[in-house]
């Protein structure tokens, strides 16, 4: 969905809450506790206070006009150069109504926005970009430039792009967790992007119960009106982000050795030649890399301070699905209303030329996202092949795996160090780990990589049935129906799954950049425009 006119106040919280520009100057020197249920705001009450309205108005203007020149920045390529002592000096004044007027529900939407962005220059938040961006030139895992999410172009992305650019954030810091440096930031983004996420979400969610709440103020000569047409879409944004970071913080990546990298280079020295003769160090840089998938190994782990959140991962996204609708829902009132209603609002619903979106067209929105709500609750069929086949999934079971990934490995023994890279015929070369059946009975000869070939040319993917075995094919119950018998039957047909996505615009090269859904789109449609799946 693609509001044209949507504010410079909101599009800018929304970017900068994407990048985690959050909080305040100070150091949060306290662990992440989920705080936004506890955040004690108090109910909305309408100003009767001349002198307070008219303080208030010269402040949402003055907000509007600093927030302005925060997007021009941006946009400019000059973030580091942005004095943002104007905007703390405005949360200062925000604080000090509520401290008077704690109901006060305008200062209660700007702190909430200003929640979001007095960390635009803080160094701790650019350091985590920067490490996940110095792997864009060099590094084997980007191919595409388009595919490179970079702190730039989450900043100048629209707000119909959050879902995507997440995800591909969310992406990029597995790559990156190599690096030493991604638990350290992991505490960064936990301290100061939750602790500042949590503030505004206490705020707007109790702004959402007011009906009669309206955010006025002069940007570019021209009056503009946020209400909850704007903040419920808003907010369900700010509760995806949330999502998302907490499955970024949540997951243990610390694959060091004694707090060393150096093993990784250890290994990354070692010859073919050298297996059959390796040196004491060696082989503590292998046994530690071959621990990383031990079962016991904390890698890839939930860590436990985390668990709770992590788990309730479902249920925060169910409450951002409310809030979108919610919002959408409003405006499709509005719509019923006399014109006046929307004279100030950001976009305004209705039929014909005066119009930025239809209510049809809100509608049609909330009843396709009305169907990710049940990849929220449990099991769901989806089907494939035009009907005739379905697959079950249960994404909610994802979020209760807690323990890592090594218990879903499939049945496997790793070899002596000696036998490693062994030259053996037709050019081919022993693998470190043999395949194993429950028992630990190899399922395949000497030569894996050549039956391995041999087997996926002449019966493709079905030919792994027996010989690739696991101990949880279901993968702790998100894939219900897979069993050693059928999981490569499933697989081999997902792999030629195709969605039906209409493509809007291309590029010079013929890639589509910008799709629509079909008409009656299917659930996997619905996925695969919403998340890029």
């Amino acid at each position: 969905m693609k509001f044209p006119k949507i504010s410079m106040v909101i599009l800018t919280a929304l970017l900068l809450s994407a990048c985690g520009l959050f909080s305040d100057d100070d150091k949060v020197d306290v662990r992440y506790t989920d705080t936004s249920a506890s955040i004690k705001v108090d109910a909305c009450k309408e100003t009767s206070d001349p002198k307070l309205q008219s303080q208030l108005d010269d402040l949402n203007n003055n907000l509007a006009q600093q927030m302005g020149e925060l997007v021009v920045a941006i946009l400019e390529g000059s973030l580091g150069d942005f004095d943002n002592t104007s905007l703390k000096a405005s949360l200062k004044e925000y604080d000090d109504i509520l401290a008077k007027h704690p109901g006060q529900c305008e200062a209660q939407f700007s702190k909430s926005m200003l929640a979001l962005v007095s960390m635009v220059n803080d160094n701790d938040i650019k350091d985590f970009f920067d490490l996940i961006s110095d792997l864009d030139d060099d590094d084997e895992y980007y191919y595409d430039d388009d595919d490179f999410l970079t702190y730039a172009k989450i900043l100048n992305g629209g707000l119909e792009q959050s879902p995507d650019n997440l995800v591909k954030l969310a992406r990029q810091v597995q790559k990156a967790e190599a690096e030493p440096q991604v638990g350290e930031m992991q505490d960064v983004l936990a301290e100061k992007v939750l602790l500042s996420l949590d503030t505004a979400i206490a705020y707007m969610q109790n702004i959402m119960k007011f009906d009669d709440f309206a955010f006025e103020f002069e940007f570019d000569d021209h009056r503009h009106q946020i209400d909850k047409g704007e903040i419920g879409p808003a907010l369900a944004a700010l509760k995806l982000i949330k999502a998302i970071v907490i499955v970024i913080v949540s997951v243990d990546v610390d694959i060091s050795q004694d707090g060393s990298m150096a093993w990784m280079d250890t290994i990354n020295n070692i010859m073919d030649e050298d297996f059959s003769n390796l040196s004491s160090g060696q082989k503590q840089a292998l046994d530690h890399a071959v621990s990383l998938t031990d079962k016991k190994s904390l890698f890839t782990t939930i860590k436990k301070s985390w668990r709770g959140q992590y788990s309730g991962i479902p249920d925060l996204l169910f409450s951002g699905l409310d809030d979108f609708q919610e919002g959408l829902r409003y405006g499709i009132e509005e719509s019923k209303m006399d014109f006046s209603v929307q004279k100030y609002d950001i976009y305004k619903v209705g039929n014909g030329p005066d119009y930025d979106v239809s209510p049809a067209k809100l509608q049609e929105i909330i009843d396709e996202t009305d169907r990710l709500r049940k990849y929220l609750d449990g099991k769901v069929n989806i089907n494939y092949q035009a009907g005739p086949k379905s697959i079950a999934i249960n994404i909610p079971k994802f979020f209760q795996i807690t323990d890592g990934f090594q218990d879903f490995l499939p049945y496997h023994k790793v070899l002596p160090y000696e036998d490693w890279f062994k030259e053996l015929d037709e050019g081919y070369y022993q693998e470190p780990f043999i395949f194993t059946d429950a028992k630990g009975k190899a399922t395949f000869g000497d030569n894996i990589g050549k039956e391995l070939e041999e087997l996926i040319e002449a019966k493709g993917l079905v030919g792994l049935k027996g010989k690739i075995v696991f101990p949880d094919p279901t993968f702790g119950g998100v894939f219900p129906d897979f069993n050693n018998d059928n999981i490569f039957t499933y697989l081999e047909e997902i792999a030629e799954i195709e969605t039906k996505l209409i493509c809007e615009e291309e590029d010079d090269w013929g890639y589509c950049y910008s799709y629509k859904l079909p008409k009656n789109p299917s659930d996997l449609d619905v996925l695969s425009y919403y998340f890029n799946w």
